[in-house]
């Protein structure tokens, strides 16, 4: 399987390029039942069978209720982790007070899902947090903050969070179209995003935006991301906004 084997390629010289996954590590998947996600965590867990390192992993789905998860969607998620030997754990949470004050956007909910995730990964003793963004949503972040911000400040592949969590990104040299090809070939149990503004966000466009130069050059992602890395600062640790 071709396929599988140039997924693994490209996100295992991420995760090595970085050091992302290191022996003795505790790892946290945020699972949200997305492609993305769902081919993070068959990653790791494949290849914690195969490399010398030793770390465990978990996996954590945040819901809000708004809308609900459809049970059957939580008993697919709780059946592919029980297959790759993956403890998994379902969070239910109220709609943080602070989306709902200030309005639903992608951005606040992604942040508050974050928290909630170092939240659970200091309840599961797990010192590391992985999330499945990909090559291409790492070219999406840097060509947005070029046109709204006027700055090419990149996604980071990790990030240290209070002193004591590390955020990784182990995906981010894969491209999108790599995780699509193997959640739809392996037949992995990707769940429709309930999400009312899965249809409206920005980054659509600029997903649309870089797909329309991949025309011209196909290694754009690949190009933009490396301009963004080389034009950045330093990264700082985080002690707040995750």
């Amino acid at each position: 399987m071709g396929y599988v084997k140039r997924f693994m390629a490209a996100a295992g010289s991420g995760t090595h390029r970085y050091g992302l996954i290191r022996d003795g590590d505790s790892v946290l998947v945020g699972l949200s039942g997305g492609k993305d996600s769902l081919a993070l965590l068959l990653f790791l867990e494949l290849r914690r069978r195969r490399v010398k390192d030793r770390y465990t992993l978990k996996a954590a789905r945040v819901d809000w209720g708004e809308p609900p998860a459809a049970p059957e969607d939580e008993a697919a998620l709780a059946a592919f982790c029980a297959w790759l030997g993956v403890p998994f754990f379902e969070e239910r949470r109220p709609m943080p007070e602070s989306l709902a004050e200030r309005g639903l956007s992608c951005y606040a909910c992604s942040r508050e899902r974050r928290r909630v995730l170092f939240e659970l990964a200091e309840r599961e003793g797990c010192g590391v947090v992985a999330l499945g963004h990909h090559l291409d949503d790492f070219a999406e972040t840097a060509l947005m903050n070029v046109c709204k911000h006027g700055r090419l400040d990149p996604m980071r592949p990790q990030a240290v969070f209070f002193g004591r969590f590390r955020l990784v990104r182990p995906l981010c040299e894969a491209r999108e179209s790599a995780l699509r090809a193997v959640a739809t070939r392996l037949g992995l149990p990707v769940v429709r995003n309930r999400c009312p503004l899965a249809d409206s966000s920005q980054r659509r466009a600029y997903k649309a935006a870089l797909a329309e130069l991949a025309k011209i050059d196909t290694l754009v992602r690949e190009n933009v991301c490396k301009a963004a890395s080389m034009a950045a600062s330093p990264p700082e640790e985080s002690h707040g906004d995750p």
